[in-house]
């Protein structure tokens, strides 16, 4: 954690890290490692960003970091199934079958009568 915490400290801008980074550098050896204080520091480089950087800097760092949601976002939705069968129109049924269970549905032998009867969503 303390190694993203420094990779995230290289997004403030380097007229900043050239002024700052020593002192940054001992806060961060005394800060415990953790989602909020990952947060945090990647808030303040967007803001230090904002403020100090120009448009074109800004519309690049905006991209990247909405790339960084999307990618976050699709890894997130793989967990939810549900939510693709809502998305996929099986408003009807809010409750698919688990990864695990479609996984061992499409992997155990099939025999005659349960060929072609595997759909994502359960029936109620």
């Amino acid at each position: 954690m303390s190694r993203l915490m420094r990779l995230l400290a290289r997004l403030y801008p380097a007229s900043w890290r050239s002024r700052y980074e020593a002192e940054f550098d001992a806060l961060l050896e005394d800060v415990k490692p953790g989602w909020g204080a990952l947060f945090d520091i990647l808030q303040g480089a967007v803001v230090t960003q904002v403020r100090t950087g120009s448009v074109v800097k800004i519309a690049i760092f905006t991209a990247v970091t909405g790339l960084a949601g999307l990618l976050i976002g699709l890894a997130v939705s793989v967990g939810m199934p549900e939510a693709i069968c809502l998305a996929l129109g099986h408003s009807d049924n809010p409750r698919p079958v688990t990864f695990r269970q479609s996984f061992v549905q499409r992997h155990e032998p099939k025999s005659a009568d349960s060929v072609g009867s595997f759909r994502p969503c359960r029936d109620r």
